[in-house]
């Protein structure tokens, strides 16, 4: 709002306000606005804030102090903000605010004033202002983590930063309410900080470096299509050649856990590692001193649950990885993090907002007035780096006048990383050392060199859903381009099952120059990476893959050429029969571009993750996890998919109180992070003084045991692929203020992890067969025990029809299906199977009612869709034909597949028996009883046999399916085609055994009621033509379908009656290529075609009945039609023409002749136009069809009939042209074009449709 000033004072919301004295508005004209306050707490008005919570996103104030805007210096230009923070109706006692940026320092900062007696305050600073004066953006933190990171950088007070003083250009991207960042904002903040405010780039305006300590866990690190702020930071950095230190995440011990954005090539991930001489010094300086030492203590036992004092401080005996760092490697293989730096116990700086009671600690009278705080995280980590970045920066331009590049910057910190020794994807490269990196920097001399190589590394492991999204091997697309913004260039990265044998490197040259490259080093790690190195040979992946030839290549000597790609094939040990061991396997190989001063331009890690051997289902494992994890302990052990249930369970028999994590087979997925303590005798019992013992931290032990289930609720899912078990010492690490420290001994432990699934077979081999009638029937299955040994309760439950059906689908197109589940299921199961078409990848969707969402889509036709405990309700079912490049299916294909989709209902079946006991291998006979009620209905029925262990802690079942055919067995039934063409056409029914999918023949088949005859050995039975078939539109079959040894089936069948011709037809002239059909005996031997009317001579058998379908111009009215032997006739209005259906009973040849008026709606340039375009649409597509023609090997008469088409459309218009005087578009109002331009469109479509007609023929043969 403009005010003006009157003795002294302004007017707004009807309030005055004091001006101050010594700021005077140029023009006259004051800007005033008011701070409202949305979720967030600025001016510590408490009373607004009932919840006292200054995050509360409920939380509304409308007024939290006015805002003055002057033109201090320039009217017209507003350049100086005053906020009335204690809201007493005076801007005189404000300080005046600057943009920051303009005037950095603590003069330029402003307070909201929380709590005057211990000086607790909100800060902010003015962002941005309106040179008009109309807005003004404030800047602050709402909480503590932006302030903590940037005093890390940069602090040079009390505390000193890694770089002290460097200048900061602070952004904030999150939301105030809980932390919430967009993506959008990340990127905005990514350019921002690259362009600077004047959204320029190398201007001076911008940032040297970037840190940034937030990010998010991605399904899969790399995958282009999901990761917008990572393609946008490698966009920037490759764009301006700045730096980005990104937190590497908080998700840590397991391996392949990296967050987005720190997964993006260009990005410098950064893990947190704890440095025993720090943690020495604070031993001596802190934890172990009489000022400090009752409030930071350990609340570790000195042994595994007995009786013993704390231990006190760290006392580390060497740098360690903090347990909730993030690892790598990415799915894309990528070697991250790449450095780790201090992030555990990290000092540094807080808003003044933490004083009091949100920090009642402070740093104990160091400097009552300024909040320091210890945090932990890679958060903290993180700005390590960016410190040091910008050391490292300010140094090379200090020296040799220029700004080194990313890739200079990058390669500095790895090299000149210090290596702890553990594994790369643990500690990457090792740990930040910035004289290390300075070494490496300054050896480039003043060179600036960019490095255009984009590259993967190679990381396998089964995972499920990798499996399910991309295959095995997965090929994960990842962005490798990144300049034009369009992030559209993408490589392949090789992520296969661990045992695959052999692996690839894709490396993209975004250079103008061919790069030679040659392998430097190799260097193994974790595991027996050696073994990987002797096994190397490496191979031209292109050529293997596309053309299954093998070009051996020289690792001293490869070429990537310009703009292009090599795509580095290697064995690996499994292609000779070799084997690792258990657990991760490590190498890392260095390659050099002698032309460039880089000693390293592409590195490239393999990393291998080989499961326990299961043996007969029970894995043994005795560990001794060390103190601080150096080394980490790791057991992977993979779940098979038909596994049930799997037990774990830790006896832990010396040492402290161990904490243990188990993970889901997909990255940052930690479903445990203590186990469950069972039995008597097994409570803390650590003791000590002068803490209560009730503080005791207990996370087990030393027997512990817990359960994954693939149905039961009281138990995570489980999930098929390689699992992760991480016993830790130190994942709860310190935060110094709370008490909270490491357990700080070694441990021995004993892990024992046990399969349990079954399956079951009929005892006879055949599917039991029962009479549909009331009463119990009995029949026996065999139930076979496929893993350990398992006793307990055996029950049964069902049942439910197996519902099979045939459908079929349009190649790039989907089929939507739908399904009841009804209410008290405890299974739905949804199934693609038997499909017609072996080149067909079919994907499966399901959709509950609750909008939960289920899918399968392997790199096949079969899918699965199991789900437990089903929602009731109808399920919405999509199945989808997935090709790689849609727009590439000409002609699509229509393929038939069966779906079977059946829901398990308690109350009609259950079991004799009420316990079993089944060895490893063993077996077991168990009679089940079926009540055929009037809730089962005849047919195939699905039921489920479930034995639940006896062992307490073992929370979940094992369960397996069982057929009965109640009254015989079932049909599956559909129809070929659900897309008739009219008079063309007719629907073919077909007939399968709904289990095995094998056509069955002479099934009987009525329709409405009406007998239609019995399908034949192929299980199909053709309609007959009738003039049901004659309308265009939807139609419904009731069909009843009966044969002995199958229960009736009664069901309805739908299909479309759809226009036989694919271009509309126009003019009457369109007509002449447009032959009419006879449906039943006989034959058109004449057609005479006038602009009003058409003239159709039919002969056929004396006495016989036939339809004949003409067809008009979709404008047609005022139809007549003539005749001798006329029966009857009516019209069809499809998309494309008007079809008149005459029905004629021949006697001698039936003559008809159809009238009808055209509406002149259409013009002649219209008409010519159309013939036109057309023409040259089939023009395009002729070339491209004649060749892929010739390679299949299409024979030569259609070869030469589609050239001949080609050739006469060609000279056609080129009469139009001459005609034209050779300019057709100017004169498509001259009616001479209308049949040249007419006929060259339609001869080329001719040849058009040959062709693909010829192409579709072959591709189906399979030839």
């Amino acid at each position: 709002m403009v005010v003006k000033a009157q003795d002294g004072v302004v007017t707004y919301a009807g309030r005055t306000f004091e001006l101050p004295s010594n700021a005077v508005s140029k023009s006259g004209n004051y800007h005033i606005g008011h701070v409202e306050e949305w979720g967030v707490e600025l001016d510590g008005d408490w009373f607004n804030n009932p919840k006292k919570d200054p995050y509360d996103g409920s939380h509304h104030d409308s007024w939290a102090g006015a805002i003055l805007v002057v033109d201090n210096q320039t009217p017209g230009v507003y350049d100086l903000v005053y906020v009335d923070t204690d809201d007493d109706g005076s801007f005189a006692d404000e300080k005046p605010l600057r943009v920051y940026r303009t005037a950095p320092g603590p003069g330029n900062v402003g307070a909201w004033i929380w709590n005057e007696t211990i000086g607790q305050k909100k800060n902010f600073v003015v962002s941005e202002l309106d040179s008009h004066g109309n807005w003004v953006v404030l800047g602050y933190d709402m909480g503590d983590h932006g302030t903590h990171v940037a005093g890390t950088i940069a602090a040079n007070g009390f505390i000193k930063g890694v770089a002290p003083g460097a200048q900061l250009m602070v952004i904030k991207v999150g939301t105030d309410f809980k932390g919430y960042i967009p993506t959008e904002a990340i990127i905005d903040a990514f350019l921002y900080a690259a362009f600077g405010p004047d959204d320029e780039p190398n201007t001076g305006d911008e940032a040297d470096a970037v840190s940034m300590s937030i990010g998010w866990t991605p399904i899969f690190q790399g995958w282009a299509p999901l990761e917008d702020d990572a393609n946008v930071l490698d966009y920037v950095a490759e764009l301006t050649g700045i730096p980005f230190s990104i937190s590497a995440g908080n998700e840590g011990p397991e391996i392949n856990s990296i967050g987005s954005p720190a997964d993006a090539f260009n990005a410098i991930a950064v893990g947190a590692y704890i440095e025993k001489e720090r943690m020495d010094w604070l031993d001596q300086h802190m934890f172990n001193t009489p000022e400090y030492g009752e409030e930071f203590f350990s609340v570790a036992c000195a042994g595994c649950n007995v009786t013993g004092d704390p231990v006190s401080g760290f006392g580390m005996t060497t740098d360690a990885v903090v347990g909730f760092s993030s690892r790598g490697p990415t799915d894309t293989g990528l070697l991250k993090p790449e450095i780790v730096a201090p992030g555990d116990a990290i000092m540094s700086t807080m808003p003044l907002t933490m004083l009091g009671s949100y920090n009642p600690q402070g740093y104990h009278n160091a400097e009552p007035t300024i909040a320091y705080q210890y945090m932990q995280g890679t958060s903290m980590a993180a700005p390590h780096v960016g410190g040091a970045l910008a050391i490292l920066i300010g140094a090379y331009k200090e020296k040799y006048g220029v700004k080194p590049t990313v890739d200079m910057i990058k390669l500095s910190l790895e090299l000149g990383a210090d290596d702890l020794e553990l594994p790369f994807s643990d500690q990457g490269f090792g740990a930040l050392n910035i004289t290390g990196a300075w070494n490496i920097l300054d050896s480039f001399n003043g060179e600036v060199v960019n490095e255009p190589l984009v590259y993967s590394g190679y990381y396998a492991r089964n995972i499920y859903y990798k499996d399910l999204i991309f295959g095995d091997p997965a090929f994960i697309d990842f962005a490798t381009e990144w300049e034009n913004e369009t992030f559209n260039d993408t490589g392949l990265a090789l992520a296969p099952d661990y045992d695959f044998p052999f692996g690839a490197f894709w490396i993209k040259n975004n250079g103008d120059r061919n790069i030679t490259l040659k392998l430097v080093d190799a260097v193994p790690r974790a595991g027996d990476g050696q073994t990987i190195l002797n096994d190397l040979r490496f191979f031209n992946m292109l050529k293997f893959f596309v053309y299954q030839e093998v070009e051996t290549l020289n690792p001293s000597n490869l070429t990537v050429p310009a703009g292009g790609f090599l795509w580095l094939g290697f064995t690996t040990p499994y292609a000779f029969k070799d084997t690792l061991p258990p657990g991760l396997n490590e190498l890392i190989l260095y390659w050099d571009d002698p032309d460039t001063p880089l000693p390293v331009d592409v590195i490239t890690p393999i990393s291998i993750v080989v499961p326990e051997d299961i043996g007969t289902g029970n894995i043994v494992k005795n560990v001794h996890i060390n103190k601080m994890d150096v080394p980490p302990t790791r057991i992977f052990f993979d779940v098979p998919e038909d596994v049930d249930l799997v037990g774990v369970t830790i006896n832990q028999t010396a040492g402290g109180d161990l904490w243990t994590g188990i993970y889901y087979p997909v990255a940052s997925s930690l479903i445990y992070d203590s186990l469950t303590t069972t039995g008597p005798g097994y409570p803390c019992n650590c003791t000590y003084t002068p803490s209560n013992p009730t503080n005791c931290s207990d996370y087990g032990g030393p027997f512990e045991a817990t359960s994954i289930s693939r149905e039961s609720v009281n138990s995570p899912a489980l999930m098929y692929g390689t699992w992760e078990i991480f016993p830790s010492t130190s994942r709860i690490t310190a935060w110094p203020q709370t008490g909270f420290f490491p357990v700080l001994t070694d441990v021995d432990a004993t892990f024992n992890i046990t399969y349990y699934g079954i399956t079951a077979a009929p005892v006879t081999g055949e599917i039991p067969a029962v009479e549909y009638s009331s009463g119990v029937q009995e029949f026996n299955y065999t139930i076979i025990n496929k893993y350990y040994s398992i006793q307990g309760n055996v029950s049964a439950v069902g049942v439910g029809p197996y519902n099979a059906t045939i459908e079929n689908i349009e190649e790039a197109d989907f089929a939507y299906l739908y399904f009841t589940v009804p209410e008290g299921a405890v299974n739905a199961h949804f199934e693609i199977q038997y499909v017609n078409d072996s080149t067909a990848d079919l994907d499966l969707y399901v959709m509950a009612p609750d909008g939960t969402r289920y899918k399968s889509a392997t790199p096949s036709a079969n899918e699965v869709v199991d789900i437990p405990n089903p929602t009731p309700g109808v399920y919405k079912i999509i199945v989808h034909w997935w090709v790689s490049n849609p727009a590439s299916v000409e002609v699509p294909k229509v393929a038939n597949f069966q779906f079977v989709q059946y829901a398990i209902v308690p109350g009609t079946l259950s079991t004799k028996q009420t316990k079993v006991s089944l060895d490893t291998g063993g077996s077991a006979n168990v009679t089940l009883m079926l009540n055929a009620t009037s809730n089962v209905l005849p047919g195939l029925n699905v039921g489920k046999i479930i034995i639940t262990p006896d062992i307490p802690w073992l929370k979940g079942s094992v369960t397996t399916t069982v057929l009965v055919k109640v009254g015989g067995s079932s049909f599956a039934v559909g129809l070929e085609k659900d897309e008739i063409k009219l008079g063309k056409e007719t629907p073919v029914i077909i007939v399968k055994d709904a289990l095995t999918g094998v056509p069955v023949p002479g099934a009987e088949v009525y329709i409405n009621g009406t007998y239609h005859g019995v399908t034949n050995e192929n299980g199909k039975l053709t309609l007959d033509v009738g003039p049901e078939l004659l309308k265009l539109g939807e139609h419904t079959l009731n069909v009843t379908i009966m044969r002995a040894g199958y229960a009736t089936y009664n069901g309805t069948l739908r299909y479309t009656v759809i226009d036989p011709i694919e271009s509309q037809v126009i003019s009457p002239w369109d007509t002449e290529e447009v032959e009419p059909v006879v449906v039943g005996p006989g034959e058109v031997t004449q057609v005479t075609v006038s602009s009003v009317e058409i003239e159709v001579t039919v002969d056929g058998p004396s006495g016989a009945t036939a339809y004949v379908i003409m067809p008009l111009p979709i404008e047609a009215t005022n139809i007549r039609v003539y005749g001798d032997h006329v029966v009857d006739w009516h019209i069809e209005k499809g998309e494309n023409a008007v079809y008149v259906i005459v029905e004629v009973q021949f006697a001698s040849p039936v003559t008809i002749k159809v009238n009808y008026y055209l509406p002149k709606k259409i013009s002649i340039p219209t008409l010519n136009f159309l013939g036109y375009r057309w023409y040259n649409m089939y023009k395009e597509k002729f070339d491209e069809l004649y060749q892929k023609a010739t390679e299949l090997g299409v024979d030569n008469e259609t070869l030469q009939k589609a050239l001949e088409y080609h050739e006469t459309a060609e000279e056609y218009y080129k009469t139009a042209e001459e005609l034209a005087g050779g300019n057709v578009l100017v004169s498509l109002a001259d009616v001479k074009l209308l049949r040249p331009l007419r006929q060259a469109y339609l001869h080329e479509m001719k040849a058009v449709k040959l062709l693909q007609e010829a192409i579709e023929e072959l591709e189906n043969s399979g030839s």
